[in-house]
């Protein structure tokens, strides 16, 4: 995490071979060689959509892949139950499947924000809306009965090859989580010996929210294997303080004569990462002589491994998570019914979903049914990420689409045998898994690229050679993007600003825990789990500013808002960094606290700036009497602060 982070470059992100990315675009890959395989050879229908929701059910770790296929037919089964009884009312009337799919769109759309359901809803409403589409063209209900059940046996059987493959060769998260520290390690030791070729991927650890790697740690909990678990917990505490005090040495630190050399501490540094690798204990931290005990942050990176290797239970991390835990709620969120953009979203969705059903229903041209998919892939809770996925799935269709018309010109006409078609999609299916397995800036990406190429080879059982399939299929999908961006940018557009301020105010709020006048009762554990967890909250409000430049001048905010957020943000970024190297004393801190929250409590609305005033009043007799305490005659007298009108 640093102030003037850029993000590295797409060439990068392409060609980036971070742990884990090859074995799960094999993985892939091989699901939907053995997929296509067992749909070809048993003729079952919508052979592109077996083998393109492999995408969906293979995950990097094995419990989240096995968990998923498992999901995956007990949904598809409830759905398909559901659907029957749906369908055998709305079957013969067409206004009422018309206003059965706004009713079950609006529910599921509003769910995907406000509920439980938020990973699933909004494909649930898309499998619902979708379904009753092409409904209307089985005019017969038993051939409607007939298609539903082929529908679950399409996601049937890409379930059971990736549940077998998984329990054969997928890696535990364990597993992947050390190959991941492992590779921070290594890519810190390059950080200081300023390699070239780490600069971009040094970069991508600095901007990481850490999502994953916590996740991994969850589910590594959960295996038996994992021995090692206090040490990676440990280690997951101390990655963001890690990385701040490597990038602090990388920019600073000149080695002297009789001291610590970029090269020993590189080494060091390697020599952890295969340790972890190895599930071994770290090497101790090499001895500082009198020359290197001067440098206050070479002496807290010492601080820092003696931490990570002790051999006490990481106790404390309970403690700190049972502080920032998450209050228990029910099945809905707290303002579930009280924030206007969950309703705005489901509104808007459904109203580009049935616009295009409306427009390929009265032109006759079923074949860009691809329009009403499209909107609820789409369609996001902010406008910029609306808008960033819809530049992917317009980037990747375009280039599934090319590729796959020049494979029905060039190379269909030579296809002879099942064994060539395979061979086909097993080369198409690893360029796109490994996009798939990127960064989230070019992931969908991969998955619009198989979905678009699927679309145009597999059109039945054999070889496809209608350009008429992936003609409609991309005109459908621009028009889905279309429709999408006319409604979400003109009607109730929703800015990444009140993303910015709300990651703005929980930074403040771990950065008050940090900064009381009885900080240094924290244990290692404690204080170096917040310090991580601020890291990771700067990183996500870094990531929601740079998303803010996609939208449009009518719903980005003002040159002057962003340029106060940004100040705002390096100034937090600065505070955290000094923090970290404790190069400041509590008091000097608590100051600078108290400026950034007098900013806060200037620039947020009303709402946040209040909750941002009584911490500021809180902190400021904090600081009082802490002042007070030490004799200090600078200090500061109390101040209230009065919320703005």
């Amino acid at each position: 995490m640093k102030p003037d982070a850029v993000q590295p470059s797409l060439w990068r992100e392409l060609v980036s071979s971070r742990p884990g990315r090859a074995s799960y675009a094999l993985r892939i890959t091989g699901c939907c060689i053995l997929s296509c395989l067992l749909v070809q050879y048993y003729q079952t229908p919508e052979a592109a959509l077996s083998v393109y929701i492999v995408f969906f059910l293979v995950k990097p770790d094995r419990h989240s892949s096995i968990v998923q296929s498992i999901a995956a037919v007990l949904l598809m089964g409830c759905i398909v139950g559901l659907l029957l009884l749906i369908i055998q009312q709305v079957i013969d009337d067409p206004v009422l499947r018309l206003a059965s799919m706004a009713a079950l769109s609006l529910f599921f759309m509003f769910a995907a924000l406000a509920s439980k359901l938020r990973p699933v809803a909004s494909i649930l409403a898309l499998i619902f809306a979708y379904t009753l589409d092409l409904v209307s063209q089985a005019f017969i209900g038993e051939l409607a009965t007939r298609a539903l059940l082929y529908g679950w046996l399409a996601a049937i059987i890409p379930a059971g090859v990736c549940l077998s493959l998984s329990l054969l060769c997928a890696p535990g998260a364990a597993q992947l989580l050390r190959q991941t520290l492992a590779y921070d390690f290594r890519l810190a030791a390059a950080r200081l010996q300023q390699a070239d070729h780490a600069s971009d991927a040094w970069c991508e650890v600095l901007q990481d929210d850490q999502s994953q790697i916590q996740q991994w740690l969850k589910l590594s909990a959960k295996e038996r294997d994992a021995s090692d678990l206090p040490q990676l917990q440990r280690c997951c505490t101390a990655l963001g303080p890690l990385c701040i005090l490597i990038e602090q040495l990388g920019r600073t630190w000149s080695p002297l004569p009789g001291g610590l050399s970029t090269s020993q501490l590189a080494q060091f540094l390697t020599a952890c990462g295969d340790a972890l690798e190895a599930r071994q204990a770290l090497p101790d931290f090499p001895q500082l002589s009198e020359v290197d005990a001067r440098h206050h942050t070479l002496c807290e990176l010492a601080s820092l491994f003696r931490f990570i290797s002790t051999n006490t239970p990481a106790a404390g991390a309970a403690e700190l998570s049972a502080g920032t835990a998450k209050p228990v709620s029910g099945f809905w969120l707290a303002d579930a019914f009280s924030n206007p953009d969950y309703p705005r979203l489901a509104l808007k969705t459904t109203a580009a979903a049935l616009s295009c059903y409306l427009i390929y229903s009265l032109l006759d041209w079923p074949g860009i049914h691809t329009s009403l998919i499209t909107c609820y892939i789409v369609a996001l809770a902010s406008t910029a990420e609306t808008l960033q996925k819809l530049h992917l799935r317009l980037i990747g269709c375009l280039i599934g689409s090319a590729a796959g018309i020049a494979t029905i010109l060039l190379i269909m006409p030579q296809i002879e045998t099942l064994a060539h078609l395979l061979a086909l999609i097993a080369v198409s299916s690893l360029v796109a898994a490994w996009v798939a397995a990127g960064s989230s800036r070019i992931a969908y990406a991969g998955l619009q690229i198989a979905f678009a190429y699927y679309l145009c080879v597999l059109q039945g059982h054999g070889p496809a050679f209608d350009l008429v399939v992936p003609r409609d299929r991309v005109i459908g999908i621009v028009l889905g993007l279309l429709v999408v961006y006319l409604i979400f940018v003109h009607i109730w557009p929703v800015s990444m600003a009140r993303q910015i301020d709300s990651g703005l105010l929980q930074a403040q709020a771990l950065f008050t825990r940090l900064c009381q006048p009885d900080h240094n009762k924290l244990t290692p554990q404690q204080r170096y789990g917040l310090l991580n967890q601020i890291a990771m909250q700067l990183n996500l409000v870094q990531r929601a500013y740079a998303l803010i430049t996609l939208e449009p001048d009518t719903v980005r905010p003002t040159p002057g808002w962003l340029e106060q957020r940004q100040h705002l943000l390096h100034s937090l970024q600065l505070l955290c960094q000094q923090l970290v190297m404790r190069s400041n004393s509590a008091i000097t801190s608590m100051r600078q606290l108290r400026y950034v929250l007098l900013q806060l409590a200037e620039l947020l609305p009303v709402s946040s700036a209040t909750l941002c005033s009584e911490t500021l009043n809180a902190l400021c007799l904090q600081l009082h009497q802490l002042t007070q305490r030490h004799a200090n005659p600078d200090c500061l007298s109390h101040e209230t602060l009065q919320s703005p009108a």
